[in-house]
């Protein structure tokens, strides 16, 4: 998985939640990168999908909560920084479809 989403995810939480959930999330020892990131690497999924599960005990959200919350958040965040990407599109799930 492209390393931006993981700092995008990492930006998210910080936002909502706080830079202390930030390390927490990221001390998993389970994680394959040891919580380092970066927007150009490529990560296994699986580590985002710990520190969703990790997030979810540590705030007593549920997981799909949180996955809608940052799928929004993701939308924004690129529809933002990559507008060119969206032209042409009237819908987000028609956009996803050309990726």
């Amino acid at each position: 998985m492209k390393g931006i989403v993981f700092t995008e995810f990492l930006e998210m939480v910080e936002g909502e939640f706080g830079i202390e959930y930030v390390d927490k999330i990221t001390s998993n020892p389970a994680l394959s990168n040891h919580a380092s990131y970066t927007s150009v690497g490529n990560y296994p999924h699986e580590d985002i999908l710990q520190m969703v599960s990790d997030l979810s005990v540590e705030v007593g959200l549920e997981q799909k909560d949180l996955v809608i919350a940052f799928g929004k958040y993701l939308l924004k965040q690129f529809s933002s920084k990559f507008s060119s990407f969206f032209e042409g599109h009237s819908d987000p799930l028609v956009f996803l479809e050309g990726i």
